[in-house]
């Protein structure tokens, strides 16, 4: 927290924050992640923690204008013919 301008009880209190919000176990993990020359801000803190977790939104699935075109289903690929021909290929 020495290389920021915030005031320190700022800082702590964002990362009691992030604490509450993510777990104890993730905020210790993302403070050992911090680079250990310098002391960084609970900002960077916060998005060590927000790179390492998974996306939480999952985006809807696209609505066409034709409902027919809902009902497409595409078949599983064949992944073993795409394998012969391509090793072929190499081969040859």
């Amino acid at each position: 927290m020495a290389t920021t301008k915030e005031p320190r009880t700022k800082q702590g209190k964002r990362l009691l924050a992030l604490k509450d919000d993510d777990g104890a176990h993730a905020l210790l993990d993302a403070l050992q992640r911090a680079p250990r020359p310098q002391a960084f801000g609970a900002h960077y803190i916060d998005n060590i923690l927000s790179q390492a977790l998974p996306p939480q939104r999952q985006q809807p699935p696209v609505r066409r204008k034709q409902p027919p075109l809902h009902q497409i289903r595409l078949a599983d690929p064949a992944l073993a013919a795409y394998e012969a021909l391509v090793i072929t290929r190499t081969r040859v």
